[in-house]
């Protein structure tokens, strides 16, 4: 124990699961029959009728453990493509478009084929082969300014390929959909550069088409909050994204589940001495859209600490517990490239608070990277330590991430996630304690 953590932290958690008793949602076969149904629904973009059977399939869980929700509906840019290819001769490579990329007339548009991008670019499509030598440019999603380069130096359009293990395509999320870029960007699998190889050398001119709107939709969050909120509050907030491509069941499910383990558990605690607010929020490859939403009466870049709906946050972001990770530290791993779990905290108290329940649920250290303190990540922590909240954070990746292989049986480890489902409820235990005294900045 640290000496920043009080030594008898571990005696208030033991406490007070004791008090909570079972927490069924903590069962591997639960968390896997939970994880099931939500893949069940669908294709989990932003506003799709996978999105909104989450919102009220969540909204039922809660009810199931006595707790009273709320559906909140939000407007957001939905990004909609009739046709998404690119024709050379006798070959068709279909794609699919970056949605915070630009579109093309519905004919499309023509260029020669390069993938020299130091070369005059002058009408030309560019093909992102660096991208397989992991170049990680071309799939990070704040690279709006690599790709207005590209348009500045007069390429018309770009092909991206990104692949899984198993070679199926691999998706950015869109961060700039409300101010997108105009080159427009087709993303595909690294077989189809192989299928292109030929016409690449030959210099062939080919078209691109990518024939789309930006249109406008509505989509779904769902909110709960155990205790009453005010405008003065130390409540803690318990928040995961519930949307993403494709099924994204290890994406999304190892959050979902660590949420509904800390629903039960609150739900259970009859002394928990503070409130607690839950979040299950849509938008989240489209720039977080639907947290911002939630969040959008607090400004950025405030002075003060963040009260309303909560002052201390734990977000469940991406990949929690997923199979198909790597090693994370080690004489001989390269932690920034390393795909896997990472944590981070908002300051040195709860970074430790963070990493004491993650030792007490028995994850080993070499198999999650503990970030600086301070680093929220690209997950939706940013946008609470933007808005000067507390937060300790939980999301990573895995080599299925953003593929349509992101199944259950593909990529879901339950008994992982069950671990961590457990250290997340140790940790939103801790915030209580700590949220009752109040000070949370050392």
């Amino acid at each position: 124990m640290s000496n920043l953590i009080p030594a008898n932290m571990q005696k208030m958690q033991q406490s007070a699961l004791q008090e909570i008793g079972e927490i069924s949602n903590l069962r591997p076969d639960t968390i896997e029959q939970k994880i099931r149904t939500f893949e069940s629904f669908g294709i989990h973009q932003t506003g799709s009728k996978a999105d909104d059977l989450t919102s009220e399939w969540l909204a039922e869980e809660l009810k199931d453990l006595g707790i009273e929700s709320s559906i909140d509906t939000y407007q957001f840019p939905l990004f909609e493509y009739r046709e998404a290819h690119l024709q050379v001769g006798e070959t068709r490579i279909k794609g699919i478009p970056m949605f915070d990329g630009g579109s093309t007339a519905p004919r499309g548009i023509a260029g020669v084929l390069t993938d020299e991008p130091e070369e005059d670019l002058m009408g030309k499509i560019l093909v992102a082969t660096s991208a397989m030598r992991g170049d990680s440019r071309w799939m990070n999603p704040h690279s709006k300014d690599h790709y207005q380069e590209f348009a500045r130096r007069g390429a018309v359009g770009i092909i991206v390929p990104s692949s899984d293990p198993d070679g199926h395509i691999v998706l950015r999320n869109a961060e700039y959909i409300r101010n997108p870029f105009q080159l427009p960007v087709l993303q595909v699998t690294n077989r189809d550069i192989t299928t292109l190889r030929q016409h690449l050398i030959l210099g062939e001119e080919a078209t691109l088409i990518i024939n789309a709107s930006l249109l406008s939709s509505t989509a779904t969050n769902v909110f709960a909050d155990i205790g009453q909120p005010s405008t003065d509050s130390h409540g803690v907030g318990i928040m995961t994204p519930k949307s993403g491509w494709f099924t994204c069941a290890a994406e999304r499910g190892g959050g979902i589940a660590c949420w509904l383990a800390i629903a039960e558990a609150m739900a259970k605690w009859d002394t928990r001495p503070v409130s607690i607010h839950f979040s299950a929020t849509g938008g989240h490859e489209l720039g977080h859209q639907g947290l911002l939403h939630h969040l959008r009466d607090i400004p950025k870049g405030t002075e003060s600490r963040m009260r309303y709906p909560a002052s201390t946050w734990l977000h469940l972001g991406a990949s929690i517990g997923a199979k198909h990770t790597d090693i994370m530290r080690g004489p001989e791993v390269e932690e920034t490239s390393a795909i896997g779990p990472r944590f981070s905290a908002s300051s040195n108290l709860l970074h430790e608070l963070g990493e004491d329940a993650l030792n007490q649920s028995g994850i080993r250290p070499e198999y999650y990277l503990p970030e600086l303190v301070g680093t929220p990540g690209n997950g939706e922590a940013r946008d609470i330590e933007s808005r000067g909240g507390d937060f300790i954070s939980f999301r990573g990746g895995h080599h299925y991430f953003h593929s349509p292989q992101d199944t259950v049986d593909v990529a879901v480890d339950p008994n992982k996630i069950s671990q961590w489902a457990r250290a997340a409820v140790l940790v939103a235990l801790g915030l209580t304690a700590y949220q009752e005294e109040g000070d949370l900045s050392p």
